[in-house]
């Protein structure tokens, strides 16, 4: 996902010299909204028929965040331990399509300004190397701190994206970012 939407992104910016965040966000909008709320919709209506009652405000909250996506901050505010043997959500396996959406809330803008105010590949790669090794080193010391946070947290989990926009950097244009050898 980092590397395709990375690519698309600085095709864009190469071409027209802007990103067209509207036009951006609508297209994801259309192709991961209708399937992701018929999903939380389904699974709302299913827990109805086979959840117990008392579940059920877990549930509307769950799907309430998801349908924001944002459940990965309310299982980090929960604490939730992803592998813990306990019941988990209803929603628990949307986390990182939450992680996902939020990080391309901020990556385009992230890369318009970099490619606006630091021209040339090389200080765009610099400057997602930067970013991708601030993210992995955060990810690291707070799965000591709170693990939670550091599972379902953004700037925690960002870097695995990140890296596919490092990829893309490189395979756009090879030759510009890095020495023939």
């Amino acid at each position: 996902s980092g590397f395709l939407i990375t690519t698309h992104l600085l095709q864009r910016l190469e071409r027209s010299g802007h990103v067209g965040f509207a036009d951006f966000y609508a297209r994801r909008a259309r192709r991961i909204l209708p399937a992701s709320l018929l999903v939380v919709v389904l699974s709302v209506i299913a827990a109805l028929i086979w959840m117990p009652p008392l579940l059920m405000r877990e549930v509307f909250f769950g799907a309430v965040a998801t349908a924001f996506y944002v459940p990965n901050i309310l299982f980090g505010l929960q604490g939730t331990n992803y592998l813990a043997e306990s019941t988990p959500s209803l929603f628990q396996h949307y986390w990182s399509l939450g992680i996902e959406e939020q990080f391309y809330l901020l990556w385009p803008l992230i890369l318009f300004l970099a490619v606006r105010f630091f021209p040339g590949r090389r200080r765009l790669l610099a400057i997602l190397v930067v970013l991708t090794t601030a993210s992995f080193i955060a990810g690291v010391w707070m799965t000591f701190q709170n693990q939670p946070w550091a599972f379902f947290g953004l700037p925690t989990r960002a870097w695995e994206l990140a890296v596919g926009g490092i990829v893309a950097v490189l395979a756009l244009n090879r030759e510009s970012v890095l020495p023939p050898r």
